[in-house]
């Protein structure tokens, strides 16, 4: 019988955002080690002046989560609501979407400058260029053409995406390179299959033959963690994170218990 690990990393594209945008609200929070794993319920609860329980209030915590990731996207009121009813299927008013968003900005006024300062170099430029040197050439009729306020926005959030996604992959990388090192075969960690999810979920997952391997497994994904923070980072991005990057680590005997 096979035992099953995963890892994801806890809060990627925040941590991006709070590095990116060096925001001071959001990296005290990071760079506290017991404040870091309840970024969510703490800003929740500054903002919206209740506590937010994952447990007992889930709709909450997805509803301060979701506000978060749109923010850095620079959603409007409306656009938060709708796609809150799309992909969670909640609804939420739209006038509480804005008191969210509106409080989100006040407690981190840098991500405002951040997104605003991303628009004004995207209308000057007209192309979204990110660190993998990827480039999407905007709609020739500038800022009132067709199409452009949509690509405008999303030029806000690509930087953190695709800089997110790399880190997710460097880490990956690592994580397979340590699994060859330590000499585990395809036989002893793939006993049944290999699911990798891709940086979109910032998750590796592998399923181990015992307990033995699963720890070593473990101790893998932590080491290549401690790894990527240090030389990696640095030729990756130009320099460390502000904010140091987690993980969260499961082991079962199936997928729901792991």
């Amino acid at each position: 019988m096979g035992v099953i690990v995963q890892a994801d990393m806890k809060g990627l594209e925040p941590r991006i955002l709070a590095d990116r945008t060096n925001c001071r609200a959001l990296l005290e929070i990071f760079n506290d080690p017991k404040r870091a794993p309840y970024v969510y319920q703490i800003l929740g609860r500054d903002i919206l002046k209740r506590d937010i329980d994952k447990q007992k209030n889930p709709r909450d915590y997805a509803f301060v989560k979701a506000g978060i990731l749109a923010t850095s996207y620079n959603a409007q009121p409306f656009t938060l609501r709708r796609q809150l009813f799309i992909v969670l299927q909640m609804e939420v008013a739209e006038e509480e979407c804005a008191t969210f968003i509106q409080g989100l900005l006040r407690k981190c006024p840098e991500m405002k400058d951040y997104i605003w300062e991303q628009r004004r170099r995207v209308a000057r430029d007209r192309e979204i260029t990110c660190l993998t040197g990827f480039v999407r050439h905007l709609p020739n009729g500038g800022v009132e053409a067709d199409g452009f306020k949509h690509v405008w926005n999303e030029a806000v959030n690509v930087e953190i995406q695709h800089t997110a996604s790399m880190i997710a992959k460097l880490w990956s990388n690592y994580v397979q390179r340590g699994i060859r090192e330590c000499g585990l075969g395809a036989r002893d960690t793939y006993a049944c299959k290999v699911v990798y999810l891709g940086p979109v979920h910032d998750s590796v997952s592998h399923d181990c033959r015992n307990q033995t391997i699963a720890k070593r497994v473990l101790d893998i994904y932590a080491l290549a963690l401690s790894t990527i923070q240090a030389a990696p980072m640095v030729a990756l991005i130009g320099r460390k994170l502000r904010c140091p990057l987690d993980i969260e680590t499961t082991s079962g005997p199936t997928w729901g218990k792991a």
